[in-house]
């Protein structure tokens, strides 16, 4: 974390002796955690809530390291950070595009029970092999309902982590 514009623009609006001693201080604090003892009262209540903004910013970073490297000895799961709306509205927009003119139905939104799989493919896999899974699909006569059952797939069975990673893996299998 480096010294904040705004901090340092606050702290102009107090005399050197406060400003050097707030500064020294979150200086000392971010990299040892040391609190310091001030003598002025001023000081100290400026430093407290810099102090507030360093350990949230601490506590967030290691949520997000947690989540990326997962003590295997808690089974502690990773954070799922959300999706943001519009990459949902993209492949929303992408399939159908894509099932234009196909068998397969076209959505007016993600389904509520498909939303998770499909927000966890993205974080997991990224839009490029959620758009490869699409045109598999959309390419594939067998899933356009040119098979034993005559029945098209679905999304929700597309976006189904297991389809989903079948598609994904093996495109020339599922084009078949």
């Amino acid at each position: 974390m480096k010294f904040k514009q705004e901090w340092f623009e606050i702290l102009n609006h107090y005399n050197a002796q406060i400003r050097d001693a707030v500064i020294a201080a979150v200086t000392v604090y971010f990299y040892t955690g040391e609190e310091p003892v001030f003598s002025d009262d001023v000081a100290s209540v400026a430093f407290a809530f810099i102090r507030l903004e360093i350990d949230r910013a601490r506590q967030r970073r290691q949520k997000r390291l947690e989540g990326r490297f997962p003590d295997s000895t808690t089974n502690a799961q990773p954070e799922n950070p959300k999706v943001p709306e519009a990459e949902l509205d993209v492949v929303v927009d992408y399939w159908n595009k894509s099932m234009e003119g196909k068998t397969i139905a076209q959505i007016e939104k993600i389904p509520p029970e498909s939303q998770t799989h499909v927000t966890s493919l993205l974080r997991e896999h990224g839009i490029d092999a959620v758009r490869t899974v699409i045109d598999t699909t959309a390419m594939s006569r067998h899933f356009n309902g040119d098979n034993p059952r005559r029945k098209s797939v679905s999304f929700q069975w597309v976006f189904f982590p297991e389809n989903f990673l079948r598609i994904l893996n093996h495109p020339l299998r599922a084009s078949a």
